[in-house]
């Protein structure tokens, strides 16, 4: 007997359960996947900012001229020098600060630099992840160097 066209499809009540469950499905896996395409941009603004005070410390070891006085901030050369600061430099903040290495008990070394790095920029998230929108991202470095 043979077989006809209408034998092998689905009741009339389980029409559109695949889209359904695709629809369903789908919304996840996409929120998932923007939510991890903005958690990469956050680490990878993260590295940039790590790179762009490694640079300005090293700047600075070459030329010590670049931060002037005690305490710098936004110093053109500094930031020129440090390269890669094109999408800090209009809203983050750059600052040097500069004293005499000291000791753990609290004197002085003799002919050694001690340089304090800091740099902090906003990141806005594109989705709120755990409610964060805006968020103040800084790097920290101390270089200590012979002068």
């Amino acid at each position: 007997m043979p077989k006809s066209a209408f034998a092998s499809r689905r009741p009339l009540g389980r029409r559109g359960v695949a889209a359904v469950e695709f629809a369903i499905v789908a919304g996840l896996l996409f929120l998932t996947m923007l939510a991890v395409m903005d958690m990469a941009r956050y680490y990878m603004t993260m590295h940039s900012m790590r790179t762009v005070v490694a640079q300005a410390g090293r700047a600075l070891m070459i030329n010590p001229a670049l931060a002037s006085g005690t305490r710098t901030c936004n110093d053109a050369g500094l930031l020129s020098s440090a390269g890669g600061l094109g999408f800090i430099a209009s809203t983050g903040n750059l600052c040097v600060t500069r004293s005499a290495a000291t000791t753990a008990a609290g004197g002085t070394i003799t002919g050694m630099t001690e340089m304090y790095l800091e740099l902090d920029a906003p990141f806005t998230f594109v989705i709120p992840v755990f409610g964060l929108t805006t968020v103040t991202i800084v790097e920290r470095q101390r270089f200590r160097f012979a002068t």
